[in-house]
């Protein structure tokens, strides 16, 4: 209608000759008498976004500076405008989102309505195609005000063209002030994006993946009618990709024969996500670098004809990848060049003798282990640390029986030849032709004593079978030409694969009887006697079994079949004298098996280890509590987010205080989570509080359920625990304080996977305040499963609320409400309608009106799919004392049609609710909040809201043709108004809209295994990546849980890759890729095959953490210290065949740790010792067993060992020089010319050799740092000491020996603890006598003089020297030391 008003406007014009006035643009107003605009400007933060990486969610940012001068307080208010979007995506469709660090005006007036100061300067206002900013108070003149906004790029930055410029940003400035209105624009710079893909190399290998095969792999395809005529090999093709722009990659590869030089050119190509076709490019890829690059992969085959009969085949394998970014705009790379080999040599067959055994578990072995042989729950058995731990109750007749006493079983074989029939050549050919049969006997139980003697002389009266349970794996194997050897194939059971059951009654000596046949393939049992009865693969037997036999025959390759026993004791004299005062017992299975073949002789026969189960007296107890772990007041985005913790535990009290936790078979925790609190998901996490191990679980919800207006989650986890900590966050958002309160009361439960939990209940809740008609009968499972328990918690808050008319929306699992979500296909979602009151008006007549998902946007757009109501939930209002009712029509109104009506009027097209039966018809619904419960007309307080919900759920499909599903909801309300001073008026009001996205998506499960165990491989990651057909680029890691399942759910249309992200030490890394797409109608297909699951399994890695002390060498007193700085080399090849070379160092505390060493031997040698100690000269070998077991052997010695020793470089050694006279130190210097010295010569323990002078100190002493070896020791000609005194040399040569410990001997004398050299000091000095002959020498005599050195030597004179007689002395002979 306004179209044509236009039309006829214009026509008019024309006619009375009126031409259309040209609107121009507005001359700007800078200044006037009050106030000057001194500077208006936009900066940008970047001029050109050129990314390397395709990041996520870029923010461009921009500026703007307002300075301004004049007189004070002359502005009065400023608003500034900007366009609300700057860029187009690649589609051409609005690409980005403002961003504003200050407050919205609906933020601003909700909080300044309540008395809220706000510390912001400027506010924002969403008004269509710009943002209009605008000045909270006054600003200031000579002030410069910034105000800094961006634009978020959605998504990836792959969704931009390369080259292609942002929208023109101009912001408009209005001032209104004093002196009148100001306006003025600024312009920013151009921003353009700049995107590129550059390729950094490629390499490309064969071995890593399979070298040579004969067989076609369904992962490439339909089998082609030639495929059995070649042999084929798979290149795997790494390329190191990054940029920000869709490229396309090309591979080209040949394959050259080296011995013929024959070329051959791929068969088929794996590139991206396109799986395996016959076209070399990719094109619009957007796999960037992870940790292992992209890997392409090139299937090439070869003739049977040439290369089957060939011993060895050798190909060069030569590859070349190039890149071209979609946009063209960049030149395509350079080619990336690669060669592997593939290579091949056959091995000569040699037949195989085959393998056979049989073992059992019960609860000893996990006693030692930890763990279980195999995946008992398989046969319905539990192993643990006891059985049962309620002996006292058949020890006192409580009990008639006590069984649950489990043990078990398992055999596997490979028969090889023994399957080729007699007469036939043992050829492969003729293999697994004839049957053979395996035999597995449980021979009962004995009683163990305390003596360890066991007594197995027990019957019927004894004990009883009470059933028993059976699972088969089966494997057939084809022969492979080309690797000499068969290859083993999983294969289901055939309707011939039979395993029979035989029993023995009253006695093991009797004679066995056929009494049932299982069949692996339907998972039933026939019956040959009657008594019997069976669930699923569980045969539960008449009375009086004691013993039993297991018998099947066929040809396969490989069989494995567990059986799981379950016993029951009952009370024989025998029994009850076992068990009587006994705070525990131990029984013992008895188990063999046989393999014959097809003639009845027997192959091999085993007897299992012997196996132990245990049950004990005690008193048992269950708990389960809820209680809060952390609280934050998240002011930003107006939301409590409160941390919960249930424990769930049931315990079996010892003696004094000591107690054991008994293991729960996994469970269900339940919360009816009360109304205002949204579970976050993603936070969801369960622990055993024992162990520590993350456990796997999985929630489900239930909105208003039982319609409590609650949500009941249900968490479920398959894994055995023995205390669980279930934790998860959830979120309150302020308005919902408002609505619902802070008094938070929260009925849960726990449902035990056991059969029964101590204090259980059965279906019925017990121990809750509220809610127990609702918290009964919440599972079918039978027994008293079931604990209960409730929590109160009063949350202490200060918060602002909203206020008006508000509709919001959430998914099944969002986290909060908000005015978008996306669901899929048969998803359950909510609409929350809100009513709420400012803090200065009340309101009456209350009556909440909504057209369901039919209502046309500002912009034209109208929805174009529809959920289906399910419920209404008005607990809230009701808790407010209203009285609601609730009408519907299936007609889809125009609520505009409403206004003007009075309330009654309006309810008069509308039929109560109660008449729809079927409420997929209704299409508006009208909620009438206008009468109390007492039938007075209700007025809602101040401050106060109603809420209602409108529970929802998706279509199960609709079709994909391109078109992006979205439906648009709008809320209105017809009301009276009440204000301060009692004016009252009417109003009748709409507010915004939500927006809901309908996506067609599938869930992929990867069943992640240890190809040896077929157990679980936790741990290890996945991701999942592509884009959409909604043109949205998905990006999902995921991490396999304790039982090895990876899930990514709500995968939209569209093809995947889907790789192993990264592994665990334990496992090997599997880098093939796999092609998910997700189908228009929800189909998840992998690698082709319609199936939403994938099995894949990873080759265990056994690996060690090789860890070692580094110690000095221990010393006299046997102490030693760590040392640290030394490092070590361990190099070998391990048993996997790959080369390891690692170095490790010594920590301050002397540790050393080589980590994740794979299984293997290796060698082991230090390369570098700290400076103060000696390099260890040692050789070590380090071996890495099968057990994961690290032992470090020093070969040198031929010893084990844990601590590696360093004996220090020097070691201080000294000894004295003493006067050999006087037994007095000897002081000397350091020169030739006033010192002492001795040489130390020859050489140290690393063969250095060895030369060093040592001086004697002023002290006497001689002392030197010499390393660890044996020298002489010999002191240097001329010895003198300070005063120059000169010493007869000790010419003796000492031996030094300096050991490990920083000990030293010498061959010196030793005096006290001191080595000693004594020195006789030589008569350097001149004695002059001067003789004079009183009166003359007569007789012309030659006077010779004695000096004696010790006066006691002098002998007595004669007396004749008086002075008239002198006597003459005799005569001194050479000789007597003159």
């Amino acid at each position: 209608m306004q179209k044509i008003f236009k039309i006829m406007l214009v026509t008019l014009c024309l006619l009375i000759g009126i031409t259309p006035k040209k609107v121009t643009a507005e001359e700007p107003v800078t200044s006037n008498s009050t106030t000057t605009i001194d500077s208006f400007t936009i900066t940008n933060a970047e001029q050109t976004y050129s990314p390397t990486v395709n990041e996520k969610n870029h923010v461009v940012k921009y500026t703007l500076a307002l300075s301004t001068s004049g007189d004070d307080g002359s502005i009065k208010t400023t608003t500034i405008e900007v366009p609300k979007t700057l860029f187009n995506n690649r589609s051409g469709e609005v690409g980005d989102e403002f961003k504003v660090s200050i407050p919205t005006k609906e933020e601003y007036e909700n909080a300044t309505s309540q008395g809220v100061e706000v510390d912001s300067m400027w506010m924002y206002e969403d008004k269509g195609n710009s943002i209009v900013i605008s000045s909270i108070k006054p600003l200031k003149t000579g002030t410069t005000y910034n105000i800094e906004f961006g634009y978020e790029l959605s998504g990836s930055i792959s969704g931009f063209r390369d080259g292609e410029p942002a929208k023109t940003l101009e912001a408009k400035i209005k001032m209104d002030t004093a002196g009148g209105e100001l306006h003025t624009t600024a312009t920013a710079e151009e921003v353009t994006i700049n995107t590129s893909v550059t390729l950094l190399g490629s390499k490309s290998d064969a071995d890593s993946i399979q070298a040579i095969t004969d067989e076609w792999q369904d992962i490439w395809g339909e089998k082609p009618a030639d495929a059995d005529d070649y042999l084929y090999s798979q290149v795997r093709v790494s390329s190191f990709v990054t940029g920000s722009q869709p490229y396309a990659l090309t591979i080209n590869s040949k394959a050259v024969d080296k011995e013929t030089g024959e070329e051959f050119t791929p068969y088929m190509y794996s590139i991206g996500v396109s799986g395996w076709k016959t076209g070399n490019t990719e094109e619009n890829s957007l796999l960037f670098n992870n940790t292992n690059g992209r890997n392409d992969y090139v299937l090439y085959r070869f003739p049977k004809s040439t290369y089957s009969t060939k011993e060895t085949i050798n190909f060069k394998v030569t590859t070349e990848v190039t890149t071209q970014g979609a946009d063209g705009l960049d030149q395509a790379s350079e080619p990336s060049v690669s060669e592997t080999t593939i290579q091949y040599s056959k091995e000569p067959w040699k037949v195989e003798k085959g393998d056979f055994i049989t073992l059992q578990n019960g609860d000893n072995y996990f006693r030692v282990n930890n763990k279980e042989m195999e995946k008992w729950s398989n046969v319905n058995v539990k192993i643990d640390k006891y059985s049962r731990f309620d002996l006292q109750n058949f020890q006192n007749g409580t009990l008639t029986k006590y069984d649950g006493l489990d043990f078990g079983q398992f055999m596997y074989g490979r028969p090889t030849f023994r399957t080729v029939p007699n007469g036939l050549p043992v050829t492969p050919e003729n293999y697994f032709k004839e049957n053979v049969t395996y035999t597995q006997f449980v021979n009962g139980i004995g009683l163990v004593s305390e003596d360890k003697t066991v007594d197995n002389d027990l019957d019927f009266n004894d004990y009883q079978i009470k059933n028993l349970s059976i699972y088969a794996e089966y494997r057939t194997a084809t022969f492979s030409s080309m690797s000499n050897k068969f290859v083993e194939h999983n294969t289901n059971p055939s309707d011939d694969d039979i395993i029979e059951v035989y029993a023995k009654y009253l006695n093991k000596d009797n004679e066995y009887v056929h009494i049932a046949d299982y069949s692996p393939k339907n998972n039933t049992y026939t019956f040959h006697r009657d008594g019997l009865d069976s669930v699923n693969n569980k045969l539960i037997l008449d009375d009086n079994v004691v013993a039993y036999k297991l018998v099947n025959s066929n040809k396969y390759a490989y069989t494995k079949i567990l059986s799981g026993t379950e016993y029951m004791l009952k009370h024989s004299t025998k029994i009850d004298e076992f068990v009587k005062n006994k705070d525990s017992i131990t029984i013992q299975s008895n188990l063999y098996a046989t393999l014959d073949d097809s003639t009845g002789k027997q192959i091999f026969d085993y007897e299992a280890p012997k196996e132990y189960d245990f049950a004990r007296r005690t008193e048992t107890t269950s708990s389960i509590h809820k209680n809060v772990a952390n609280v934050r007041n998240n002011r930003i985005k107006k939301q409590y987010e409160i941390t919960w913790e249930i424990d769930a535990q049931e315990i079996a009290k010892l003696t004094g205080e000591d107690f054991e936790y008994i293991p729960q078979e996994g469970g269900k925790w339940f919360d009816l989570m009360p109304a205002g609190l949204i579970l976050d998901e993603d936070s969801v996490e369960l622990v055993d509080d024992v162990t520590g191990q993350k456990l796997s679980v999985s929630v489900t919800s239930k909105q208003n359920y039982r319609n409590t207006g609650r949500t009941l989650y249900t968490f479920t986890s398959p894994d055995k625990f023995n205390k669980s900590i279930l934790r998860f966050k959830t979120i309150l958002d302020y308005d919902s304080v408002r609505d619902y309160g802070n008094m938070i009361y929260n009925p849960i439960a726990f449902e035990t996977g056991n059969s029964s939990i101590t204090n259980g209940s059965y279906r019925v809740a017990k121990n809750l305040l509220h809610y127990k008609r609702e918290m009964s009968n919440l599972s079918d499972n039978l027994g008293d499963r079931m604990i209960f328990a409730d929590k109160s918690y009063n949350l202490a808050t200060l918060v602002y609320f909203s206020s008006g008319l508000q509709k919001s929306i959430k998914n099944s699992t969002d986290s909060s409400y908000s005015k978008y979500t996306q669901v899929s296909p048969n998803e359950e979602y909510e609409y929350k309608l809100t009513f709420a009151n400012a803090s200065n008006a009340s309101s009456k007549d209350i009556v909440l009106f909504d057209s369901i998902e039919n209502y046309t946007t500002s912009s034209g757009e109208v929805s174009n799919w529809r959920g289906i109501l399910q419920s209404i939930d008005t607990t809230q209002i009701e808790n407010m004392g209203i009285n609601p009712v609730v009408y519907a029509s299936d007609v889809a109104m125009n609520l505009e049609t409403l206004r003007g009506l009075s309330s009654t009027e309006m309810l008069n097209k509308f039929r109560p609710i109660s008449e729809f039966s079927d409420y997929s018809t209704i299409k508006t619904i009208a909620i009438d909040c206008r009468t109390s419960k007492d039938g007075s007309p209700f007025t809602l307080d101040k401050s106060k809201a109603v809420v209602a919900k409108l529970n929802m759920k998706a279509p199960d499909s609709l079709p994909v043709n391109g078109t992006i599903y979205k439906n648009f909801n709008n809320v209105y309300a017809n009301l009276t108004s009440i204000e301060i001073g009692g004016e009252e008026m009417n109003a009748y009001i709409n507010q915004g809209y939500t927006t809901n996205t309908y996506k067609i998506t599938g869930n992929v499960f990867v069943n992640k295994l240890n190809s040896e165990t077929k157990q679980g491989a936790s741990g290890i990651k996945f991701e999942l990546f592509g884009t959409s057909v909604y043109n949205e680029e998905v990006d999902m890691i995921r991490t396999s849980d304790s039982n090895g399942i990876v899930s990514f759910k709500k995968i939209p249309v569209g093809k995947y890759m889907l790789v192993e992200y990264d592994s665990t030490e334990h496992y090997f890394i599997d880098t093939t890729k796999h092609i998910v797409e997700v189908t228009k109608y929800g189909e998840v297909l992998i690698d082709g095959k319609t199936t939403s699951a994938i099995t894949l399994e990873n080759k265990p890695r056994v690996s060690a953490n090789v860890k070692f002390e580094k110690k000095s060498y221990p010393n006299s007193m046997g102490i030693s210290v760590p040392v640290e700085g030394a490092s070590f080399t361990l190099q070998g090849k391990s048993d996997y065949g790959n080369d390891v070379l690692e170095t490790a160092t010594s920590d301050e505390k002397g540790k050393v740790e080589f980590k994740n060493i794979e299984m293997g031997t290796y060698k082991m040698f230090e390369t570098k010792a700290p400076k103060e100690y000696v390099k260890s000269s040692d050789e070590y070998k380090v071996v890495i067993d099968a057990n994961g077991i690290a032992t470090i052997t020093n070969v040198t010695e031929n010893k084990n060992e844990d601590v590696v020793y360093n004996y220090r470089r020097l070691v201080s050694v000294s000894f004295k020089k003493l006067n050999a006279e006087t037994n007095e130190p000897i002081s000397s210097g350091y020169t030739a010319s006033e010192g002492i010295s001795f040489t130390i010569s020859g050489q140290d323990a690393e063969g250095r050799v060895i030369n060093k002078t040592v001086w004697v100190d002023n002290r006497g002493i001689a002392k030197v740092d010499v390393p660890v070896g044996i020298y002489t020791v010999q002191e240097n000609p001329d010895p003198k000491d300070l005063d120059k005194k000169s010493y007869l040399r000790d010419s003796r040569e000492y031996i030094l020996e300096v050991k490990k410990d920083g000990t030293f001997t010498l061959d010196m004398e030793k005096v006290g603890d001191d080595y000693v050299v004594k020195n006789t000091q030589l008569a350097t000095d001149v004695i002059t006598i001067t003789k004079q002959w009183v009166g003359g020498n007569p007789e012309g005599y030659i006077p010779k003089i004695r000096i004696y050195t010790n006066p006691n030597d002098i002998p007595q004179a004669k007396n004749n020297t008086s002075e008239n007689n002198h006597g003459i002395p005799e005569i001194a002979e050479p000789d007597e030391g003159l």
